[in-house]
């Protein structure tokens, strides 16, 4: 990243301009688009955020920590990642085995419970 703390510092200050100015322009954008294009823009608008703050801001901050904002947040990347990734998975396969464990239920009782007769024989 950069190594340069001058140019970070200007890097970081030129990103939270932007991230102004989009905030800014929320409210028109949303006013002169249907709620569709809208949603589009705004899913848009925040990737690009995300990627800024992700990619950029949070490796400036990590090696320059002096120009980090006073209210910015501190994401631990690195171990935490790995356990919210793991965490994720887990659930992942909770969900599926509980998905299959219903389709066999469903499947057993559908070959091998016995129906009552409707007709009484």
């Amino acid at each position: 990243m950069i190594q340069n703390r001058d140019t970070a510092k200007l890097v970081s200050e030129t990103i939270h301009r932007f991230r102004d100015e989009m905030r800014e322009l929320h409210a028109s954008v949303k006013a002169s688009c249907t709620p569709e294009h809208f949603a589009s823009y705004n899913r848009a608008v925040s990737r690009i955020l995300h990627h800024l703050d992700a990619d950029i801001l949070q490796r400036l901050y990590a090696a320059h920590p002096d120009i980090r904002p006073k209210d910015w947040p501190i994401l631990r990347r690195g171990a935490d990642t790995v356990t919210m990734t793991a965490l994720f998975v887990i659930a992942m396969i909770v969900v599926a085995l509980w998905i299959a464990s219903v389709a066999m239920k469903k499947f057993y009782e559908a070959r091998f419970v016995p129906r009552a007769n409707p007709q009484g024989h």
